[in-house]
């Protein structure tokens, strides 16, 4: 999961007050995804009328569209943008691909998301996934401004933040600039949680939300521990982030997960919430994981945002049981 900050330079709490895109592992389709693949009528694009983009991004670019909806980019032209898609151009990657800065010919600049597990994704089903991420309008989303339809190919064009993104600030290239401090983390987070519950996306049915709580709780480990969801530089009992939070917490060692590039650490009580609220997000069991609309609410909330139903009371783990003993 990549999350792109905002455009905002004012604060480093401005900026994330905007959090933008959202990448799903699990599911490109639910905020960004893309390739190509073709074939269709060409007709004239109807971007301006869906309301897909402002006309100023894409002044000077071809107005065709094999899908009938929003603007079409050949393979050629999004090669040319990323100068044939190349490492240095890389803004992030994951288990849905690769996403790379590009240069439109208009001088445009944007985020080009090249899909790999949707290669060969029938274009119906294509159309379906664009007109429902083009529709949405949250302000804690990145602009959808076209796609890419071409052989087997399935790719999707996305407005450039020049911010960064939330993994490069934790693991990347921006921790020269500093290390993000925990209440712009929390805004990240809270923005991201805000972007899942928007009501076009749950109109849509698109979403796994259970997955995508998932993939949530683990962006929100991250941000706390500042470690990546694997890591096999680290010894066997630290490869995977999930694990070996639970066993420090289960061990009454939360206090030390914290990353110690902080400069602040975070006041208890708000690490124990963070950490229960990740902890009910990556449950095993995906029945027993929140909604995001409650995760929205547990964030928000200023007294302790966690009650169990009685369901899970019988069922409690040693992680949970150590973070009550959290002073």
């Amino acid at each position: 999961m990549v999350v792109h900050l905002a455009k905002s330079k004012s604060s480093e709490a401005d900026n994330i007050s905007q959090c933008s895109s959202v990448y799903h592992p699990e599911r490109a389709c639910s905020s960004q995804s893309g390739e190509d693949g073709s074939s269709g009528n060409v007709r004239k694009p109807s971007y301006m009328a869906h309301g897909l983009a402002s006309a100023s991004p894409l002044i000077g670019l071809p107005e065709v569209s094999h899908l009938g909806w929003g603007h079409w980019f050949t393979l050629r032209d999004l090669e040319m943008a990323t100068n044939r898609f190349s490492a240095d151009n890389v803004l992030g990657e994951g288990g849905y691909g690769v996403v790379y800065k590009g240069r439109l010919i208009n001088g445009t600049n944007v985020a080009v998301k090249k899909l790999l597990n949707n290669l060969g994704q029938a274009e119906r089903e294509f159309r379906v996934e664009v007109e429902a991420i083009g529709h949405v309008r949250h302000k804690n989303l990145v602009r959808l401004l076209g796609y890419c339809v071409e052989g087997i190919h399935r790719m999707l064009v996305y407005e450039y933040v020049n911010n960064g993104n939330l993994e490069q600030w934790l693991h990347g290239a921006m921790r020269q600039h500093g290390s993000l401090s925990w209440e712009s983390r929390m805004k990240v987070i809270l923005g991201t949680a805000k972007a899942y519950v928007a009501p076009e996306y749950a109109n849509t049915g698109m979403l796994n939300e259970k997955s995508d709580i998932y993939s949530f709780g683990v962006l929100l480990l991250e941000s706390i521990t500042g470690r990546d969801p694997v890591d096999y530089g680290r010894p066997a009992s630290e490869v995977n982030l999930v694990e070996w939070l639970k066993v420090m917490v289960g061990t009454r060692r939360a206090e030390e997960v914290v990353d110690p590039s902080l400069e602040v650490r975070p006041a208890t009580r708000a690490l124990k919430r963070s950490l229960l609220i990740a902890l009910r997000c990556v449950d095993p069991d995906s029945q027993k994981r929140p909604k995001m609309s409650q995760v929205v609410r547990m964030l928000e909330a200023d007294e302790f945002p966690i009650r169990e139903d009685r369901r899970n009371r019988n069922s409690r783990t040693a992680s949970m049981e150590g973070l009550e003993s959290m002073k």
